[in-house]
């Protein structure tokens, strides 16, 4: 759970520091955002980013909100707030980005795959080929 102090940064104040955040971000490797995101947060606020990722992801695949909760183990709300901000647009460039390394696209899908068929106890929802219409 989040908790901010109630007194509130300037936003001039607030975008410098998302600016410095971005370029820290941006220069990094895949092992060193790894270790960087590793150190900065907590076990929950890694759990919560991948959580949404997974929800955003799962909502572009046709997935219920029910189906989306009882999975990742989310609330309701959660998954229909979610799925608001991507009728909105609001997660756009974040699934092109997604999208564009196909290799991880398809790693992350073969493990959400994972998760939905009770880790491999429960046959596939059609494996592999389900993931024929994504777009290039």
């Amino acid at each position: 759970m989040v908790r901010l102090n109630k007194s509130k940064l300037k936003e001039i104040e607030l975008n410098k520091l998302y600016t410095q955040l971005d370029k820290s971000l941006s220069g990094l490797s895949v092992d060193k955002v790894d270790m960087f995101l590793r150190e900065l947060l907590g076990p929950e606020e890694r759990m919560m980013l991948a959580k949404r990722i997974a929800i955003i992801v799962m909502l572009t695949h046709g997935y219920s909100f029910y189906r989306i909760a009882d999975t990742l183990k989310v609330g309701l709300a959660t998954a229909s707030r979610l799925s608001k901000n991507l009728e909105t647009g609001c997660y756009d460039n974040l699934l092109k980005l997604l999208r564009k390394n196909k290799t991880d696209y398809t790693a992350l899908l073969n493990i959400l795959e994972n998760i939905l068929s009770a880790g491999g106890i429960m046959p596939s929802r059609g494996g592999l080929d389900r993931y024929r219409g994504i777009p290039r």
